[in-house]
């Protein structure tokens, strides 16, 4: 059942035009509620004025389904993150200590290696690395990660 409460009907669309950011062609991938209820969505959009291309994004959303904008690493507009080494962020999830880490795939193709950010409680860059998939590439037609996990007592 969609709670009507959250922006219309319990839907929310995200219009990247009135986001103070030069972007285009947005498409959510994941999402995640953290320990306050906010929902986090990524996904990938089409940016047109830096790096004018693919590149991955992380919203927090508050509980009226609007933007928060007091959220985000500054490479995008307030509420929205861009995570600048992926095309996309296809799977996101929080560690024991509250901490939001991504990743997707540097490329749209998912070739090259995958990027991994972490995130502080205010949506700025706390840490990134990537891993270099190439060797596993024939099988990402149907393995593509789709979460992330970590154990409750896991030290990242």
């Amino acid at each position: 059942m969609l709670d009507p409460s959250f922006g219309s009907g319990g839907r929310v669309v995200i219009d990247l035009s009135d986001q103070d950011l030069a972007a285009e062609r947005g498409q959510a991938l994941a999402e995640a509620v953290d320990k306050q209820g906010r929902v986090l969505v990524a996904g990938t959009l089409r940016e047109t004025a830096f790096f004018n291309r693919d590149i991955g994004f992380v919203a927090r959303l508050l509980a009226d389904g609007s933007i928060d904008r007091s959220w985000g690493n500054g490479w995008g507009a307030g509420g929205i993150s861009l995570v600048g080494g992926t095309s996309r962020v296809v799977a996101m999830g929080f560690d024991a200590g509250g901490r939001l880490w991504v990743t997707g795939p540097e490329r749209s193709d998912f070739s090259g290696p995958w990027q991994y950010d972490l995130f502080d409680a205010f949506g700025g860059d706390a840490g990134f690395g990537a891993v270099d998939m190439s060797a596993f590439m024939s099988d990402f037609q149907t393995t593509v990660p789709t979460a992330m996990a970590s154990p409750p007592m896991a030290r990242c």
